[in-house]
């Protein structure tokens, strides 16, 4: 994913987080539990089945339009997982150009 080199968010863990919350999307396991089920591989995305690496191509188009759009690591994720999401609004609400009919 070339998009999280230029996200506003990114860092030396962007990939790394963003690749481990995509595989546990997928598969419902974290990196290491699907490795210890099904056995040790270089790339994680060898150990998925087919079924499985459609579902995490899924979410992985999800995610880029998340992160084009700049949306931050705790967004995407609850995006992904269904967490609650809060939004505060932080801008003032001028009178004038709010009308209630």
């Amino acid at each position: 994913m070339d998009c999280i080199k230029k996200w506003k968010y990114t860092s030396k863990h962007a990939y790394s987080n963003i690749n481990r919350l995509l595989i546990k999307g997928a598969t419902g396991l974290s990196i290491n539990a699907l490795k210890k089920e099904r056995g040790d591989a270089k790339v994680a995305l060898d150990l998925l089945t087919s079924q499985e690496q459609e579902k995490y191509k899924q979410l992985e188009q999800k995610v880029i339009a998340y992160i084009e759009a700049n949306f931050d690591y705790q967004l995407i994720k609850a995006l992904l997982t269904g967490k609650e999401i809060k939004f505060i609004y932080q801008g003032a609400m001028q009178d004038d150009k709010l009308t209630i009919s």
